[in-house]
């Protein structure tokens, strides 16, 4: 059923969903977004991106590829200081691309991305301590020329990080990973044990103890996939595969995350027979328990992309999506679930809305950012207290922009970035809105 909500907002049913109408006069205050902060210079032509990390403290990282030289550049935010310039993390002469970064609670950061030499994809990773500079990238696997890796990787709160991959398509797929000490020590390639054969796209979390969580979609004889996840506790050995998707399904786009104690949530996409329509659904595993049975957060029938996944100290999740009619977003949808609660929505955020993001600070407060199609088009944002209601949008772009990513840290305090085009010249933006 539709969610119908009192806050601030006259709310009607539409589309299966619950719509945000604000009243005028009565809109929620707008949050208080510090200027934007340009990170390529002038005279650049151009930059790919950005994704956005943060750690409890507020140290934040950013990173993106250059459009020019294809290499992938890092920006550091120490927490309470402002921007560092950006660093070049990765080797000339490759193509680089699927950059992603991590940041400890020390703020020590780990970058991998997939890199094409011309003959083979390399998946290389750089670290980085708290205070110092970026180490040299290192290369730690190699896939057959068309097969990028699309590497995710995840950090321990004592710096321990792990990256995983995918090594080859459809029924040659398999989980390749590589353990990074906390010492700092990369160790050997090796395949995810318990991964099997026609296994792709991977993604990974860690809790605060550096037990791991590793989801996937794993390509069945039937031409469908199924969304599987292994866990990892330290000093025993990965789990038993556990399938958390519906077999029937077509499942895609998995996401894990997992709170400091344990806590995961999983998300994909549910495709029907024909792909006519994709739902977005998730399976909770609360710490120390086992998996519960998935929940579809969209409304029945409703074709949906692009979902994203939040979850905060306490193990509430907020999960964001377009939802879609014939190749057209009708807007950003949103469901939320308390620690130990059910799953609530969909909530229709805005019906000009696409391409979401979304991060939770440690009460749950929440902010959404996504692309407003115009001319030209624009980020614009929303924020909800944990026990409030949502604000009206906030314009956040100057100029045209695309490609927004969010993080928050554990007091609240907000980083959105994003990719925007100035006088031809395409760069990376951020702000900063401060916990209030």
């Amino acid at each position: 059923m539709p969610i119908r909500m009192n806050h601030r907002a006259l709310v009607a049913a539409a589309g299966g969903s619950a719509v945000i109408t604000l009243i005028a006069g009565q809109a929620i205050a707008a949050p208080a977004w510090g200027p934007v902060h340009v990170f390529a210079p002038p005279g650049r032509a151009g930059a790919f991106g950005p994704l956005v990390v943060a750690n409890d403290r507020g140290d934040a990282a950013v990173v993106w590829v250059d459009r020019v030289s294809g290499r992938v550049r890092v920006a550091q935010r120490p927490a309470g200081h402002g921007w560092r310039s950006a660093a070049t993390v990765s080797p000339p002469k490759l193509a680089a691309e699927d950059e992603q970064v991590a940041i400890d609670p020390r703020g020590d950061e780990v970058a991998v991305w997939d890199a094409f030499d011309g003959q083979h994809e390399l998946m290389q990773a750089a670290t980085r301590r708290a205070g110092h500079g970026w180490g040299d990238p290192a290369t730690l696997g190699s896939l057959a020329p068309g097969n990028p890796a699309r590497p995710q990787v995840a950090i321990d709160a004592e710096g321990a990080a792990t990256v995983v991959w995918r090594s080859g398509a459809g029924a040659a797929g398999r989980i390749q990973m590589v353990h990074r000490t906390a010492a700092g020590h990369w160790g050997r390639k090796v395949r995810l044990p318990e991964s099997g054969p026609s296994t792709v796209d991977p993604d990974i979390a860690v809790d605060a103890k550096g037990n791991a969580v590793v989801a996937w979609q794993r390509i069945l004889g039937t031409g469908t996939a199924a969304i599987q996840v292994t866990r990892h506790r330290l000093g025993r050995p990965w789990s038993v595969p556990h399938t958390v998707s519906t077999e029937s399904d077509d499942s895609e786009g998995v996401q894990v995350a997992s709170d400091a104690r344990g806590d995961a949530v999983v998300i994909w996409r549910s495709c029907s027979a024909d792909a006519s329509t994709c739902g977005v659904q998730a399976a909770r595993r609360p710490a120390g328990g086992g998996w519960h049975s998935p929940a579809t957060l969209s409304a029945t029938g409703q074709n949906t992309i692009d979902p994203h996944l939040a979850l905060d100290a306490r193990g509430d999740a907020m999960v964001t999506w377009d939802r879609v009619l014939e190749g057209v977003s009708e807007g950003v949808e949103m469901a939320r679930h308390g620690a130990r609660g059910a799953w609530h929505g969909p909530v229709l955020l805005d019906g000009a809305g696409w391409s979401s993001a979304v991060a939770l600070d440690a009460r749950g407060d929440a902010v959404v950012t996504f692309q407003i199609t115009g001319d030209p088009d624009q980020i614009d944002t929303m924020r909800r207290p944990h026990d409030g209601s949502w604000s009206a949008p906030v314009r956040l772009s100057t100029a045209r922009a695309t490609g927004s990513s969010v993080a928050s840290d554990a007091r609240g305090d907000a980083i959105a970035v994003w990719q925007q085009t100035s006088s031809d010249q395409t760069q990376i933006a951020a702000r900063i809105r401060p916990a209030q």
